[in-house]
């Protein structure tokens, strides 16, 4: 008998499915035109929450400037490290504005709740 047929090719996993989709957001809205993406922003951010694509999300919020998006994505996901990092960055970036006061306000009384929470009370 003939040999078998090879084996279909294997599909990438779920992570650099998205690692290629980063690239091609990113690609598609380049830093030197930060006001021409060549893609919908809403329309892919709806498209990115649908499918709980977090980083997609976070890339275009840092695009549009939404930067309390950006930590209610890190809130929901009770991603600690990276929402002191987001809070950091962007603080340090508004550095002397009421924003960023605001910033740590909103992530420090995130942090404290959620604290109470894993301590009981």
């Amino acid at each position: 008998p003939p040999p078998p047929p090879p084996p279909p090719p294997i599909s990438p996993s779920l992570g650099e499915r998205r690692a290629k989709a980063l690239d091609l957001l990113r690609r598609g809205w380049p830093s030197h035109l930060p006001d021409n993406p060549a893609y919908d922003p809403d329309h892919v951010l709806v498209l990115c929450r649908l499918h709980g694509w977090r980083e997609g999300q976070i890339f275009l919020f840092d695009q549009v400037g939404m930067v309390e998006e950006i930590l209610q994505v890190f809130m929901a996901a009770q991603d600690f490290d990276r929402l002191v990092a987001a809070t950091r960055r962007h603080a340090d970036r508004l550095r002397g504005t009421d924003r960023a006061a605001d910033l740590w306000s909103k992530t420090l009384a995130f942090l404290a709740q959620e604290s109470s929470r894993g301590s009981g009370g």
